[in-house]
C-alpha cells in the first residue's frame, strides 16, 4: 500500500471521527450514499482495525475490521445495480453453501456483514450505530 493511500485513508479516518463525535454518523456523511468510504463506514460503526480488500466489481471498497471482537466484512457501493447483485449473493448463494440463514445490515450505498456466523446480533448493532436494517438471511428448506 502506497504511502499516499495511507495518509489518505488516514484523513478519511480522522474527518469521520470528528464527524461521528460530533453526532452525526455515517449516513449523514454524504448527500450520495453511494461511492464512500469503507473506512469511514468502519469508523462509524465502531470497528478497530480496518483493512482494506480488493473487490474488483463486487464493491465500490471493502474491508474488514473487527466489531466488538467480531471480524466483519464492511462495503460501499458504486451503485444501486451493485448493492444488489451483493445483496444478492449474501440471501441467495450464500445460504446455498452454508446451509445456514441469519442477518445482515444494510443501508443506502452499504452492508456490514459477520461472514463467520451472519450473526443477527452484530447486523442489529451495526443498525443501532449508523442506522439501515437488518436484512434476514434464510436458509434453504431440508431436502
Amino acid at each position: 500500500m502506497s504511502l499516499y493511500r495511507l495518509v489518505r485513508i488516514g484523513a478519511l479516518v480522522a474527518v469521520a471521527g470528528a464527524l461521528t463525535a460530533a453526532g452525526l454518523t455515517y449516513h449523514h456523511l454524504s448527500a450520495d450514499p453511494y461511492r464512500a468510504s469503507a473506512a469511514a463506514l468502519a469508523l462509524a460503526v465502531g470497528c478497530a482495525d480496518f483493512e482494506p480488500l480488493s473487490a474488483p466489481g463486487a464493491a465500490h471498497e471493502q474491508g474488514t475490521c473487527h466489531l466488538d471482537g467480531t471480524r466483519v466484512t464492511v462495503a460501499t457501493f458504486d451503485g444501486a445495480p451493485q448493492q444488489r447483485a451483493y445483496a444478492h449473493r449474501l440471501t441467495g448463494l450464500l445460504p446455498r453453501f452454508t446451509h445456514r440463514g441469519g442477518a445482515y445490515a444494510e443501508g443506502d450505498g452499504w452492508a456490514v456483514v459477520d461472514g463467520a456466523a451472519l450473526s443477527r446480533d452484530v447486523a442489529a448493532r451495526v443498525v443501532d450505530r449508523v442506522g439501515g436494517t437488518v436484512r434476514e438471511v434464510t436458509a434453504p428448506a431440508a431436502s
